[in-house]
């Protein structure tokens, strides 16, 4: 069949997967109770076909800009056991939700293994609190999740998920971006998503498909100085986790003193050879792929020798 005529199949059969997607979409936001069929349904539907799959996607686009519009986006999920409340409509909670897989999976595990009742959990580029509320459930009340977010709005959704889940006593949500020297700094956005949020929107990875602006000026500190004012937590710091798009190098520059002792896990998403990379090899740390494939790029796991057997 010639490309001509695959092109003139293939514009009417997207158009029927919207008109369909959409009818779906509206029909299960009219009538709740249909929702677990739909997510049933749906993921039988991705195991079985890539057209399938594809359908059940555009399903969820729709329902998911409804649920946006209503407010009503929540809803209870397990991760590895774990129960927690997730907002479906970030991809963060789409994942467990509509696909009962683990959002960012490699990161997730890399959690749940590094942490145990009463560990302080440092989440960097916290966003709305997807992994601070599961550090939050790993630790449990006798421990701590200390959440830097210096975005406005994602640090909004935190605080509204983390009283979803009952453990807002938990997680400290910090205003401050984490760098190598205190100092004011210039927070840029994009409008596709708060998640790419960045003090360094040339090193983002997310530079070559969203739109940065400057946006508002927030204030940096480096951890090391932070966490000085708190040696009760200073000294139980077990994981770190680190995903400031492009940032990790300024804020691991700033944190010296906080890597120096054993037993602690850093979860960084970086470049292989790049300064964050470079600045935990230099101090101590050895790289762990935990992701699948070879890619340069990507969440990788820093333990010192010896401390956890990989």
């Amino acid at each position: 069949m010639s490309s001509s005529w695959s092109e003139l199949i293939r514009g009417p059969l997207r158009g029927a997967r919207a008109t369909l997607a959409a009818a779906v979409a509206a029909s299960v936001e009219r009538r709740p109770s249909l929702e677990p069929w739909l997510v049933r349904t749906g993921r039988s539907m991705a195991r079985r076909s890539r057209f399938g799959g594809g359908l059940y996607w555009f399903v969820q686009e729709s329902l998911i800009t409804r649920l946006r519009r209503s407010g009503i986006r929540y809803r209870d999920v397990e991760i590895r056991g774990i129960p927690m409340q997730v907002d479906v409509t970030d991809p963060a909670g789409r994942y467990p939700f509509f696909y009962s897989k683990p959002y960012k999976k490699a990161v997730t595990d890399a959690i749940i293994m590094a942490l145990k009742p009463g560990d302080v959990f440092l989440d960097v580029g916290a966003h709305i609190g997807h992994f601070s509320i599961l550090g939050a459930r790993l630790v449990g009340a006798s421990g701590r999740v200390i959440a830097f977010e210096p975005h406005e709005g994602a640090r909004a959704a935190l605080l509204a998920l983390a009283e979803r889940n009952g453990v807002g006593a938990i997680i400290e949500v910090v205003a401050v971006a984490l760098a190598e020297r205190e100092a004011d700094v210039t927070l840029h956005t994009a409008d596709e998503s708060t998640a790419y949020s960045t003090l360094e929107p040339e090193r983002s990875p997310m530079r070559n498909v969203a739109a940065f602006r400057p946006a508002t000026v927030v204030h940096a500190d480096t951890l090391d100085h932070w966490l000085a004012a708190r040696p009760g937590l200073a000294a139980r710091v077990r994981c770190i986790k680190i995903d400031i798009e492009g940032g990790e190098g300024r804020a691991l520059a700033g944190m010296a003193q906080t890597l120096r002792p054993l037993g602690m896990t850093v979860i960084c998403e970086t470049p292989i050879g790049s300064d964050a990379d470079v600045a935990l090899e230099r101090a101590g740390y050895q790289r762990h792929r935990i992701e699948r494939g070879r890619q340069p790029f990507g969440n990788f796991l820093y333990v010192r020798p010896g401390v956890i057997g990989l």
